[in-house]
Formats: structure tokens, C-alpha cells, sequence
């Protein structure tokens, strides 16, 4: 993708939204929240439903609530079924100076009724036991819906090959709790303040089937082994096959499906990748449709995507759809949603950029699995950007000898201030000093790095931190961790009224203290949709410099030999040169640059720039970290092998 396409994110998650709500009545509206915080409280959907269906057997929670595709009902009752019970979700509640215990919920009449109106065997719908209720100072939550009825927002990026995406997949895991508490927005479940400020283990217990025994608290019977997570976790394994990535970091207990492993040893899948991939298997399908059973697995991956799909981890490792353009990708899966598209843009720019950066930079951010989980644990609690420190790399030379310390979130955004760890946005910062970024793109990059930077130093609140504040300044709050009808309806609306630019709030926002306002009028078109229209029609619009000629017809797509662009000059448009050593920063707009042997690209040229050569067709060039003074090389590569390298000398920085 383009530099420019960042400019794209924030009024594309606009644009959607406000398809959203056109759909909706007026008296509705799409509240971006991680959690409604009434969600299981009384009567709270309209028109109102009663609790205890077929599906979810909950306590809380109507089936009406979820979503009527045949999937999620079957999810729902599947995963209390192999469980052997409701799941039991327990978070802990945030004791104020009036805070009294919760006491168990009455076991609500059953519907009696499976959705073909036949009778339901009273087995299939057991009482919760007391148990499952707590010490009376846990928040009891017993419904998938407790979990994935949560909001998120979950990027995928996609990777050049398997290898920069094993790595990515490795350094994004290191980041992901990290994230995580940055984006934290959701202090209250079920009505009741909680001791934790993000969703996370609220889904990890809501989508929990493990039987019993494979809980380790009966002997192992009907079930081959112990399970450590739920099926919602943090990753268990690194991936990445680079020589930074050390065996023991891998510290944790892999368990693997014995069966899996030697089949894909057996077929070319090296160790690491395999033992992850069987890592997936030890786990049961959840749901499967009567129409896929039988398929054919040398053609199709259904069968895979069905156990990948319903493995929920911090991040996921994607391999490409059989018959599809689309490459090796990552997910990432850890951030809470934000009240305004500002901030989501900002966070889904910021793993762009941090992608980015570890690739050109070669960082080194590993720490040993454990450490992460360490991490995942201290990023949920309250408040925990200002409170808690986490395990991170000090040095972060692949080449050197690790060393991982406790840093606070600042000093590992902003970085330390004596010396050792620069900090991630000063990293993300040199990165974007070596390209191409024109002045444009680079002011709202910067607008988003601020207020990270200053999320993470506490000049600016959470999302979470400002909720708890507005409800302990509530004229209702009675002290009592308790979030009362009036007081969630008052914190609703203020969201709404933040998210579509209604009111300021300088302590989330900072100097961006408004989201441009939005009405209740049809969408627009959507942004950049001339080029994604001419793309889907088969064409792309024409993006040259002044200096560029139009190019020819490309040559055969069948041909392989290199390309001589000095002897080819006039068939491809090439930017130019002086542009960058004119503009303010050096940092002018470019174009992508289509090329008529395929891919598309950005670059720089430095003024020694005279003879370029690559292969045909081509995929998105690999750029090397670059600084003023240094023989650099553009290199070009394709299924990833390195097919031409151009060297020249940087004369300023950003000329590579």
C-alpha cells in the first residue's frame, strides 16, 4: 500500500459508520463501546425477551440477542455443551467504600422449546451451580454473548512472504498486550464496575469449552489430554525461523495433536510451523455445516479455516486462500474500540507503521512466551497504562545479547530517559525520516503518534480511566460499584454525542477535542473510490510524476528474464528526482507508481540514481533502512528470493 492510503483510514471507518447508522431509526444509534455496560441487566433489549433460551441456557442473556444465522446459536449451545455447563465467566468487581456482595442469580424458568417448537430435554439446560457464582465479589457472567457480544478492532495486514509474515506474527504478539491496555474501554459488565479496565479474559472464559478433564479437574477419561487455555488466549508460540528468534523463548509447554505434527513433518512443514499448526488441532470443531463434511482437502482448506476460525488468539497467522491473490497475512486482534474514529485510526496506523519499522529496521523485540503472558495479565488491570510495568526488550539488535526488563508504558512508547530503549514512536519516527512520506500524510501520522505518545506518558486519559471517572462523578453513583440505568444511559449518550463530534473531551483527545461532526444524511461515496472502482472494473487510473512518460504495453506476463530500466526508460514512469530535494521536509507526496511489469511501488531517488534493473512481473519491492551517508541498495524480490539490487550512496536522509 501507498503512504497516501493512510489518509483513507480515518474517513473510511466515518464513511461505514455513517452507513451504519442511516439504517437505523431515529431514535437509534451505533454506539461505538468495547461493552454496552447494561448488557444482561433486566429487561434491556427492545421489544423485551426472557432469558433461559434453547441456546445460550443463560441466566442474563435472551437467545434473541444473538445473531440469527444458524453459526452463532450452534456456537453458543456447542460450546456449553462439550463444556458439560454454562461457561462461568467471573471478574473481579471494583469494591468502593459502599460496595456490598453480589448475591447469586434465581435460577429463571426455562423456554422449554427448541426452535422447531419440539421439547427440550431438561439435561440439555442444567442450573448453574452456586459455584459458579463466585466468592460474591465477582461479577458472574454466563453467555458467549458476555464475550463476543464485546466490540473490537482488529487489523490484518498482509505480508510480501511466509517468512516476513512468521516474523511479523512474532513481533506484533510481544506488542499485542501493550496495545491492548492503550486501547482499554471497558470497566463495566453487567451493571456493575469491575477491578479490570479490558475485555480479554471476559471472551477467553465466554467461548471456554473445555470438558472438565481437559481442565485438569477430573482424571483424564473420555479426553486425550489437559488444556492450559481456553481457545481464546494469547499466542503459545513464536513462529518466525530468523536466527534472532531463540529457542527459549519458547518457554511455554506446546501441546500439539501428535497426529497433525508428523503428518505436516511428513509433507515439507518445518518443526516450528508445524508443532504450531498442530497446536490448532487439539481443539474440536465447534460448528460444522452438513454440506462440508466431506470435501476435498487437497483442494479446499474449509476444513483447516474451520478449527483456525474458532482459535482466537492475540494474533493469528493467516496462509493464503486456495486460487487467490491473497497473500500471507497477520491479524491483529488485541485492541479494544475507541469512541472515535480519530483514535481508531490512530491505533490501526500505528501496527501499519510499526510493521513498517521492524521490517525495515530488522528490530528485535523478543521477550521468552511467558513474559508475554506476564504481560497479558498486567495489561488488564485497572488502569494499568499508569500503574503497572511490563517485560520489554532493552536492546533490540537482532545481533545482540537480550536483555528484557521491566519499563513502564512510556518508556516503552516515548522511551527511557536515561539513555537504553529509544521507545517505539522514536523508532517509528527515524523510520519515517527515511521515506518518501509526503508533508501531507506526515502531519496526520504525526496528530496520531501524539496522542499515543501522550496516551501512553498519562497526559491523556483511557477510554476506560475517562468512563470510571464519569460514573464516579455521576450525581446517581451511590459508591457502590453498582451502574444504575440512569447512570448507563447518561454515559451512553455522552459516548455517542463524543463519537459523532457533539461535545469535546480534551482529556482523550488533546488537541483533537472534536471528531467532525456527523448528521444523520445518506452516505457519500465512499473515500477513494474512483480508485477502487477503476481497480474492480480491471484498470487503475494513471499516477505519474511530471517527469514520467506514459508507459507501453507490459511484456509478456510469461517471460522472467530482468528488465534493463535504463535501456527501457521510456515505457516507465519514474519520478522525479528533485522533487524530494525540493520539499520543505524532503518529504514530498509520491504517487504509487504503476509499473507495466507489474507491482506497485514507492521510492526516492537519490541524485546517483542511474540504473535500476528488476524482475518481471514483480511484487512489492523490499525497502532497506537507510541513513545519510551510507551505501544503501534498493532490492527487489519475488516469492522470496531477492532477484536485483540497485547500490547507491544516501546523500540526506530519506534517499535510499
Amino acid at each position: 500500500a501507498a503512504f497516501t492510503d493512510i489518509l483513507l483510514v480515518e474517513p473510511s471507518m466515518r464513511y461505514r459508520r455513517k452507513i451504519l447508522q442511516s439504517l437505523l431509526k431515529k431514535d437509534e444509534y451505533a454506539a461505538q463501546l468495547t461493552a454496552f455496560p447494561l448488557m444482561g441487566v433486566g429487561t434491556f433489549t427492545e421489544p423485551p425477551h426472557p432469558p433461559r433460551g434453547f441456546w445460550a441456557n443463560s441466566y442474563y442473556i435472551p437467545d434473541e440477542v444473538i445473531n440469527p444465522h444458524p453459526r452463532f446459536g450452534t456456537l453458543t449451545r456447542n460450546i456449553r455443551l462439550r463444556k458439560g455447563s454454562n461457561v462461568a465467566i467471573r471478574m473481579p468487581l471494583f469494591k468502593d467504600e459502599k460496595t456490598q456482595p453480589i448475591q447469586p442469580t434465581p435460577p429463571p424458568p426455562r423456554s422449554g422449546l427448541d426452535p422447531k417448537g419440539e421439547k427440550v430435554d431438561e439435561k440439555d439446560m442444567p442450573d448453574i451451580p452456586l459455584s459458579d457464582f463466585g466468592d460474591g465479589y465477582e461479577v458472574h457472567m454466563d453467555a458467549m454473548a458476555f464475550g463476543m457480544g464485546c466490540n473490537c478492532l482488529q487489523c490484518t495486514f498482509q505480508c510480501c512472504n511466509v517468512d516476513e509474515a512468521r516474523t511479523v506474527y512474532d513481533q506484533l504478539a510481544v506488542i499485542s498486550p501493550l496495545i491492548m491496555a492503550l486501547t482499554a474501554a471497558s470497566p463495566i459488565h453487567r451493571g456493575y464496575l469491575v477491578d479490570t479496565d479490558v475485555r480479554w479474559d471476559i471472551i477467553a472464559a465466554s467461548v471456554d469449552d473445555r470438558h472438565p478433564e481437559e481442565r485438569g479437574l477430573e482424571p483424564l477419561k473420555e479426553h486425550p489430554r489437559t488444556i492450559n487455555k481456553s481457545r481464546y488466549g494469547s499466542i503459545d508460540c513464536f513462529l518466525s525461523r530468523c536466527p534472532s528468534r531463540k529457542p527459549e523463548y519458547n518457554d511455554l509447554d506446546l501441546i500439539y495433536d501428535e497426529e497433525s505434527y508428523n503428518t505436516l513433518k511428513a509433507n515439507g512443514v518445518d518443526e516450528t510451523l508445524a508443532r504450531h499448526i498442530a497446536h490448532l488441532f487439539i481443539r474440536d470443531p465447534l460448528v460444522i455445516y452438513d454440506q462440508k463434511i466431506e470435501l476435498d482437502d487437497t483442494k479446499l482448506t474449509d476444513h483447516f479455516e474451520n478449527i483456525q476460525s474458532t482459535n482466537w488468539q492475540t494474533v493469528r497467522f493467516k496462509l493464503p486462500p486456495p486460487d487467490s491473490p491473497i497473500g500471507w497475512r497477520v491479524e491483529f486482534r488485541t485492541m479494544e474500540l475507541s469512541l472515535t474514529d480519530f483514535e481508531n485510526a490512530a491505533f490501526a496506523v500505528f501496527i501499519q507503521l510499526m510493521i513498517r519499522t521492524i521490517n525495515a529496521m530488522e528490530l528485535d523485540l523478543y521477550v521468552p512466551i511467558s513474559r508475554v503472558d506476564e504481560n497479558m495479565g498486567k495489561a488488564h488491570k485497572r488502569d494499568a497504562v499508569k500503574q503497572e510495568k511490563f517485560w520489554f526488550r532493552e536492546n533490540f539488535q537482532s545481533d545482540s545479547d537480550p536483555r528484557y526488563v521491566l519499563m513502564s508504558m512510556d518508556e516503552i512508547i516515548n522511551g527511557q530517559k536515561k539513555g537504553g530503549f529509544p521507545g517505539l514512536i522514536n523508532l517509528i519516527q527515524v523510520f519515517l525520516d527515511t521515506t518518501c512520506m509526503g508533508n501531507d500524510v506526515r502531519d496526520v501520522v504525526e496528530q496520531y503518534l501524539v496522542l499515543i505518545s501522550k496516551r501512553a506518558s498519562g497526559e491523556l486519559q483511557t477510554t476506560a480511566s475517562w468512563m470510571r471517572e464519569f460514573v464516579h462523578s455521576h450525581p446517581e453513583y451511590k459508591k457502590d460499584s453498582i451502574v444504575s440505568p440512569a447512570i448507563a444511559h447518561d454515559l451512553v449518550k455522552t459516548c455517542i454525542q463524543i463519537s459523532n463530534g457533539k461535545i469535546t473531551v480534551p482529556s482523550l483527545l488533546g488537541t483533537r477535542t472534536t471528531e467532525p461532526p456527523m448528521d444523520s444524511s445518506p452516505p457519500a461515496t465512499p473515500p477513494g473510490s474512483s480508485y477502487l472502482t477503476a481497480a474492480l472494473a480491471g484498470s487503475t487510473p494513471s499516477f505519474s510524476s511530471s517527469s514520467s512518460s506514459s508507459s507501453s504495453s507490459s511484456p509478456s506476463s510469461s517471460s522472467s528474464s530482468p528488465i534493463d530500466i535504463a535501456a527501457s526508460s521510456s515505457s516507465i514512469p519514474i519520478p522525479d528526482k528533485n522533487r524530494c530535494l525540493n520539499s520543505p521536509r524532503g518529504l514530498p507526496s509520491l504517487s504509487p507508481i504503476i509499473s507495466p511489469f507489474g507491482g506497485n511501488f514507492e521510492f526516492a531517488m537519490s541524485p546517483n540514481s542511474s540504473h535500476w534493473v528488476w524482475p518481471q512481473p514483480t511484487d512489492p519491492a523490499e525497502f532497506p533502512f537507510a541513513r545519510a551517508g551510507e551505501e544503501t541498495a534498493l532490492t527487489y524480490s519475488r516469492d522470496g528470493k531477492r532477484h536485483a539490487r540497485h547500490s547507491s550512496t544516501v546523500q540526506e536522509k530519506g534517499h535510499a
